[in-house]
C-alpha cells in the first residue's frame, strides 16, 4: 500500500492532465487507496501478473466514474495512457537500479520494500511531468473540446484507432514486465533482454507520439465540426 497508493494517485493526475483535465485531489486520492485495497487483495489470492493490471484499470474506471463523475471513455483514454508512462520509466529505471543495489528481478516479488525504493524514482519523475504539463500547458491532446459536444467523441473513428493503440500498448508493456519476473530473463541473459527492452521502450515512445498526432488530428476535426454547426 506504500507503494500502491502514491503510483495510483499519480496516475490519476498525471493521466487527466496528459489530455488537460483537472481532477479534485481529496477525489482522486480516495480513489487511489480504494484502488490500492482492492488491488492489494488482489495480488494476495491472484498470481497472474496481468490479472493485477486489468483489474486495475477495470476498478479504476468504476471509481473514477462513481466519485471523480468522469466519463468512462475520458477515463479509459487517460489511465492507460499515463499505465504506459509509468511502464515506460519503470523498464528503463528498474534494471538499473537492481543492478545498483545487486538485486535479482524475483527481489521486486520477495522483497516488497524493494518496490518502495525502486518507486521513488518513477514517481518522482511523474510528480515533475505533472508540474512540468501544468505549467507549459504541453498536452498529448486536449479533451476538453468535447465537453459541448459528448457524443462526438463516441462518433470519430479516430478514436477507435486510439483505443486500438492504447489496448496494443498496455499489453506489450505488461507482457514485457511479465517476462522480465520470469525465469525467461535468465535463459536470455542480461544483454538480450536488455535490447528486447530497449525495443519496447521505444515502441512504447512511439505509442506516444501516436496518440500525439491521432490528438491533433482529432482536435482539427472537433474544430470544423463545431465551425460548421456555427455557420448552419
Amino acid at each position: 500500500l506504500f507503494q500502491s497508493i502514491p503510483e495510483m494517485f499519480l496516475l490519476i493526475i498525471l493521466g487527466f492532465k496528459l489530455f488537460n483535465i483537472d481532477v479534485d485531489f481529496k477525489k482522486a486520492l480516495l480513489v487511489s487507496l480504494l484502488i490500492s485495497i482492492i488491488v492489494y487483495f488482489v495480488r494476495e489470492f491472484a498470481s497472474v501478473y496481468g490479472l493485477h493490471t486489468a483489474i486495475l484499470i477495470f476498478c479504476s474506471l468504476i471509481l473514477i466514474k462513481i466519485i471523480l463523475k468522469m466519463n468512462i471513455a475520458y477515463s479509459f483514454i487517460c489511465i492507460v495512457t499515463s499505465l504506459l508512462v509509468d511502464g515506460l520509466l519503470q523498464s528503463i529505471l528498474t534494471p538499473v537500479l537492481l543492478s545498483l543495489f545487486q538485486s535479482a528481478p524475483e527481489g521486486l516479488i520477495t522483497s516488497p520494500w524493494l518496490n518502495i525504493v525502486l518507486f521513488i524514482p518513477s514517481g518522482l519523475l511523474m510528480f515533475l511531468l505533472y508540474i512540468f504539463i501544468k505549467k507549459r500547458k504541453v498536452f498529448l491532446f486536449d479533451l476538453k473540446i468535447y465537453e459541448n459536444d459528448a457524443k462526438y467523441l463516441f462518433k470519430d473513428k479516430s478514436l477507435l484507432v486510439l483505443f486500438t493503440v492504447l489496448i496494443q500498448g498496455i499489453f506489450i508493456t505488461v507482457m514485457n514486465q511479465t517476462f522480465y519476473l520470469s525465469q525467461q530473463t535468465y535463459v536470455l541473459g542480461g544483454i538480450e533482454y536488455t535490447i528486447i527492452n530497449i525495443i519496447i521502450s521505444v515502441f512504447t515512445i512511439l505509442v506516444l507520439f501516436s496518440i500525439k498526432g491521432l490528438g491533433d488530428d482529432i482536435k482539427d476535426k472537433v474544430e470544423m465540426s463545431l465551425l460548421k454547426t456555427h455557420l448552419e
